[in-house]
């Protein structure tokens, strides 16, 4: 992926070209849209509920919890979970 935005960079702006190996921030952003497209597959009707400002369907810590951990470990993932959810200003409504 991250070959593929070098290669999209430099088509757009060839008097800039990059070269040699993949720097840093370029891995970064590359991981970036993997992720947000990986969310927009999974999550799309979470996101567009957002985007709409619309309310999320409710679920409790434990299962919000349970449905991370099928693909992700989250480090501390109770308590990361709870301060996520605690923030959340349309889930304490």
């Amino acid at each position: 992926m991250a070959w593929c935005m070098r290669f999209k960079e430099n088509a757009r702006n060839p008097l800039k070209r990059t070269t040699g190996n993949l720097t840093v921030p370029e891995l970064s952003a590359a991981l970036i849209c993997l992720v947000r497209s990986v969310q927009f597959v999974y999550f799309s009707k979470d996101i567009q509920c957002i985007m709409k400002g619309e309310i999320l369907s409710n679920s409790s810590v434990e299962a919000t919890l349970a449905n991370l951990r099928t693909q992700f470990w989250v480090t501390n993932g109770r308590s990361t979970v709870k301060r996520v959810w605690n923030n959340c200003l349309k889930c304490l409504k």
